[in-house]
C-alpha cells in the first residue's frame, strides 16, 4: 500500500482489535513451538475503543501467514474509551435536569440597591415587547402600586427595569444590601415582596 489512504481501512470495535491481537500472538507462539521462528515487522498496537486492521500493508517472511491481517492502529489503547464512546454509553451528565416551573408563580431574589431588574422569565411571563409597560408590586403590608417598567440593553438582549424603584425602597423602609425576596403571580401579572432579610 504505496499511498496512506483510508480506501483500504476497516474500523473494528475495541473488542475484535483484542480478539485479533490474541490470534496473532497465538498463531506466533505455536509457529515458535514447531520451530520455525517469525519475525514480523514491529507494529504499534495501541488503540482506544477502535482499532484499524489494514490488511495487506505489511508482509511477513513467512508464506503461511501472509493472510493473517496485521493490525496496525491510531490511538493509544491505555484509555478505556474515547470520551465520544463514553458519552454514548453512559449519557451526557453534563446536562443538568430539567426542573418543571410552575406556570403560576416564579420566586426570585435580588439584593436592594438603586435599580430593580427583573428576571427574564417575569418579563417573559408577563408579556412585555421592545416598550415601556406598567406592572404592579405588593409589598409586606398587601398594599398594591403600579411601576412603569422599561426595557434596557444588556449585552445583545433586553432586560427590564422598574422606573421608580428607589421610590419603592423608600416607602418601605428597605436600604441597600437587604435580600429581597419576590413571587411573580401570573394570574395577577403582580410582584408580591414576600420576605426581606435586612442587613
Amino acid at each position: 500500500m504505496g499511498d496512506n489512504s483510508d480506501d483500504d481501512v476497516l474500523e473494528i470495535s475495541r473488542d475484535e482489535y483484542v480478539h485479533k491481537v490474541d490470534e496473532q500472538q497465538d498463531a506466533i507462539a505455536m509457529k515458535e513451538r514447531v520451530g520455525e521462528t517469525i519475525k514480523p515487522k514491529q507494529h504499534e498496537f495501541d488503540c482506544t475503543s477502535k482499532g484499524i486492521i489494514d490488511e495487506g500493508s505489511q508482509s511477513l517472511k513467512n508464506d503461511k501467514l501472509t493472510n493473517l491481517v496485521i493490525i496496525k492502529v491510531k490511538e493509544n489503547i491505555r484509555s478505556a474509551g474515547s470520551s465520544k464512546t463514553k458519552k454514548r454509553l453512559h449519557g451526557n451528565k453534563s446536562r443538568k435536569p430539567t426542573i418543571h416551573e410552575d406556570p403560576e408563580f416564579l420566586n426570585f431574589t435580588r439584593k436592594g440597591e438603586y435599580r430593580l431588574r427583573l428576571p427574564v422569565g417575569v418579563s417573559n411571563r408577563a408579556g412585555f415587547s421592545k416598550k415601556r409597560h406598567t406592572l404592579k408590586f405588593e409589598n409586606l403590608q398587601g398594599q398594591v402600586t403600579v411601576y412603569e417598567v422599561k426595557p434596557e440593553k444588556n449585552g445583545s438582549a433586553l432586560r427590564y427595569s422598574v422606573i421608580n424603584w428607589p421610590l419603592f425602597m423608600t416607602e418601605n423602609n428597605l436600604n441597600d444590601g437587604d435580600m429581597l425576596d419576590f413571587t411573580y403571580l401570573t394570574s395577577k401579572k403582580t410582584v408580591i415582596l414576600k420576605n426581606v432579610r435586612y442587613v
